[in-house]
Formats: C-alpha cells, sequence, structure tokens
C-alpha cells in the first residue's frame, strides 16, 4: 500500500503578479504530483521573468539616422499618424496641380507658337513677294521682259505661301509673246518666272486690211508675236500668202504654219512664201523661183528630208506631197 507523501512546503520567491498555474487535467485528483528538480527549476525560471506592465510607458523608436525629415511614430508601429497621413496627401495634391498647370502652360506656349508661326507666314508681309526679288528667265526676240515683269508685279505684297504661282503662269501665257510659263517661289520673298517665248515662223500681211505698212509676225498657232514695219522684217521668214475670205481660212493658216514649224534652218530659209487654198494643198515658193507641191501637213519630217535630196538637181517644180514617190519637172 501506497505511503502517503509529506505535505508540500510552500513555494517562496517571486511569483506571477496576478497568474495563477491551471491544474494539469492529467493529475489525479486528490493526489500529490511529484515533478522532478530540474522541471521545478524551469519553471521557477519562466515565472521570474518580469511581466510588461500595460500601464508604463513605451520606448519610443529611435529617428532613422540620414532622414530627419521623418517624425517619430508615436502610435502603434506600422501605423502612421492621422495628421501625417493628411499632410503626404495634401503634399500628393499640389504636387499633380504643378504638374497639371505646368503641361497646360506648354500647351498654351506651343499654341501661341503655331499661331505665330501661321500669321507670319501666311499673313504678314515678312515672307511676301517683293519687287526686286522678281525674276524674268527666258531669251527670245520679241520677248517683252517689262511686260511680264509688269504682270508678276500684280502680286506684290502677296504672301509667298499664298501665292497663286499657277494663276501667274496662265496670265503670262495669254501674251502673244509667250509660248510657256513656269512660276516657282523663290524664298523668302521673290519668284522666277521661266518664259518660252513664241517664235514667228512666218511674216503676213497685217490684219488690219492693209490699212498700216505693218507686218505681223506669226507664230506656229497663228498667234502673231509681233507686229513690225516691213523693214524690219526678219529676211529667213516666209510669206504667208492665204486668201482670209475663204471657207476654213483659219485652218489652212494652221496647216501652214505648221509645215514651216517643222522646216528645218536650212530649209525654211530657202522659202520665199508659202499658201494653199486647203490644208491638203499646201504650196511653197523658193527664192530660186522653183515651187514645192507639198500636200498635207502630215509625215513634213520626211518630205523635208526628201527635198533636201531633190534640191540638189535643179529643177522647175518639185512634188513631195507624196514622200515615197517624189517627182521633179
Amino acid at each position: 500500500m501506497r505511503q502517503p507523501s509529506a505535505p508540500r512546503a510552500p513555494r517562496t520567491g517571486p511569483t506571477r503578479t496576478g497568474a495563477q498555474r491551471p491544474p494539469d487535467p492529467r493529475a489525479p485528483r486528490g493526489a500529490d504530483l511529484v515533478i522532478p528538480a530540474d522541471e521545478l527549476a524551469d519553471l521557477h525560471a519562466d515565472w521570474d521573468e518580469p511581466v510588461p506592465d500595460d500601464d508604463a510607458p513605451r520606448e519610443q523608436p529611435e529617428v532613422a539616422p540620414g532622414r530627419p525629415d521623418r517624425a517619430p511614430r508615436a502610435a502603434l508601429p506600422g501605423r502612421a499618424p492621422v495628421s501625417q497621413l493628411d499632410d503626404r496627401l495634401a503634399e500628393r495634391r499640389r504636387a499633380r496641380s504643378r504638374v497639371l498647370w505646368t503641361r497646360i502652360g506648354i500647351g498654351v506656349g506651343v499654341l501661341l507658337l503655331l499661331v505665330g508661326a501661321v500669321w507670319a507666314v501666311g499673313f504678314s508681309s515678312l515672307l511676301a513677294l517683293r519687287s526686286d526679288r522678281i525674276v524674268i528667265a527666258g531669251e527670245g526676240a520679241y520677248l517683252d521682259r517689262d511686260a511680264a515683269v509688269a504682270v508678276v508685279e500684280e502680286a506684290v505684297g502677296t504672301p509667298l505661301v499664298r501665292l497663286d504661282t499657277a494663276g501667274i503662269a496662265a496670265r503670262l501665257e495669254e501674251r502673244p509673246d509667250v509660248a510657256d510659263a513656269v512660276v516657282t517661289r523663290d524664298w523668302p520673298g521673290g519668284v522666277t518666272a521661266t518664259l518660252t517665248p513664241r517664235e514667228p515662223v512666218a511674216v503676213a500681211a497685217a490684219a488690219d486690211g492693209g490699212e498700216s505698212e505693218l507686218l505681223d509676225l506669226v507664230g506656229p498657232d497663228g498667234v502673231v508675236v509681233a507686229s513690225v514695219a516691213p523693214d524690219a522684217a526678219p529676211g529667213d521668214l516666209p510669206l504667208l500668202t492665204v486668201d482670209m475670205t475663204q471657207d476654213g481660212a483659219q485652218d489652212t493658216v494652221l496647216a501652214v504654219l505648221s509645215v514651216l514649224d517643222q522646216l528645218p534652218p536650212e530649209l525654211r530659209e530657202q522659202v520665199r512664201d508659202a499658201g494653199a487654198t486647203s490644208p491638203d494643198a499646201i504650196e511653197l515658193r523658193l527664192h530660186s523661183g522653183s515651187s514645192v507641191g507639198w500636200g498635207s501637213a502630215a509625215e513634213s519630217d520626211l518630205k523635208a528630208r526628201v527635198l533636201l535630196t531633190l534640191l540638189q538637181v535643179p529643177a522647175t517644180r518639185y512634188d513631195v506631197s507624196a514622200p515615197e514617190a517624189p517627182t521633179t519637172s
């Protein structure tokens, strides 16, 4: 039979304030437990640790070195005070506002620059056409350069970007001495008009019905390039002899002029006059007194080469209306 153990001596030493050791459910009720000495020492060590008092003041964390602007946390660890959070949100709103207004300022500045550039280029006189910057390019015996300059000067003061170069070229081509015109801008304030003069290919009696003694110099398209006195007419131009009262006289004149325009210079200077009764019956008369039956204006290049060969044989009449089978008499 088990002998009852001696009563436990009361524990001495510091105890945990307000704490009691819970009973071990495994311990038999009404019986005393025997605890080994080493375990008992461990229990005494645990109980001897001081218990933190909730009313005692807590240590404040030190400020991180190099971050003087960070205030020490006075609240629970990991949570910023409400006032500090509001300051940061306000600073963020101010930063966003500064970025927004900076962008708006940049946009307004760029817009003003664009408006100023458009005004300077398209509406101011900074890049407008000046009369001293007009250049007329092209050479011709009957080209009136002063008249061409006067046409271009009508646009003086117009900004180059708004200058109607095609319209200026069209007005230049309306002149009888200009066959073709190309107008280009010459920055910052000039233009260059390149003109192809209309060259006469025949001399005709003045269209006033003989009331004047002037002769008309006629171009290949039937346009009168200039009117000159008989002694001023070029000697290498043939006289155009077409009855202008006949039906289709204009077509006949154009056919004759087309033939004269295609003649090589060494052959044209031998032609004294050219006429026709119809576009298909063109006749040439040479300074030698011989006549040439040309026919229509078709194959004029071939006919000219054949005639130059036939002229090596003296004859009264040369017929090249059929260039593959020419005849002389």
